[in-house]
């Protein structure tokens, strides 16, 4: 069971983020690695990514989002030994253009006219580059198409606890910045990639990463909505000037 905490505190320990005190938002990306990464992975596909410091407005999306970068890589096997062509092969890289410590940096491969060899092939090349570089290259839905049949749990917050519990789910949960714009659609990912959090009219949204299908992923994902369940309930006990009870306080099964 739960211990009654302190007054910054909750009934399991997790610290309380002071209401309407919403922090410093957590790094997501270290520069040194970061360009790194983009130095190495372009000796395939070359990128130009600029990077925003924080003096800068530490890459904060503007109202149109941060912009999109295309480049059309051409994966064409050189001719035969009868010199005969080989199939035309293209694949469509879809990148930020701005990257900054606040925010995930994405990167999108698209293809039509190509062979799954070779796009497994440039997939491995970015994920081998980003390790080296002490990276996590992390597979996420786009959401183009709806999936009205995904789970999807509500975490009810009101309004004026949302920026201290925003600063709970970065600084005690371990998530980071995913999507800063347009506003209505932010939205923050795990730094293991096993779920999304999003805003919603009545707190936030929960969503775990269907593309991460492991048992473990799944486990992991639930263990850390009941984190942010009882954080935010905390919140809003500590906000009444109250303590929640152990058993009150006790994470969602």
């Amino acid at each position: 069971g739960g211990r009654t905490g302190r007054g910054d505190e909750s009934a399991d320990g997790w610290p309380v983020p002071p209401v309407g005190q919403p922090g410093s938002p957590k790094m997501a990306l270290d520069r040194r690695r970061f360009e790194l990464f983009i130095e190495r992975v372009s000796s395939r596909m070359p990128l130009s990514v600029a990077w925003e410091d924080e003096q800068a407005g530490g890459g904060a999306a503007n109202s149109e989002g941060v912009p999109v970068a295309k480049r059309v890589l051409d994966m064409t096997a050189p001719p035969d030994a009868s010199g005969a062509r080989r199939r035309r092969m293209f694949i469509h890289i879809m990148y930020d253009s701005k990257a900054s410590a606040r925010q995930a940096w994405h990167i999108e491969l698209r293809w039509l006219m190509c062979q799954g060899q070779q796009v497994e092939e440039i997939v491995k090349h970015c994920t081998r580059r980003a390790r080296l570089a002490g990276l996590l290259l992390l597979q996420v839905p786009t959401d183009r198409r709806p999936r009205p049949f995904t789970p999807v749990a509500v975490v009810a917050v009101p309004t004026h606890l949302r920026p201290a519990a925003i600063a709970a789910l970065c600084h005690h949960v371990g998530f980071v910045d995913e999507c800063t714009a347009p506003a209505a659609k932010q939205r923050w990912m795990h730094e293991l990639g096993v779920a999304f959090v999003g805003l919603d009219s009545r707190g936030f949204t929960w969503l775990p990463n269907r593309l991460l299908p492991s048992q473990a992923a799944r486990v992991h994902s639930d263990k850390l909505l009941g984190r942010f369940r009882e954080i935010c309930k905390a919140l809003e006990f500590s906000s009444l000037g109250l303590l929640p009870t152990p058993a009150a306080a006790e994470p969602a099964q």
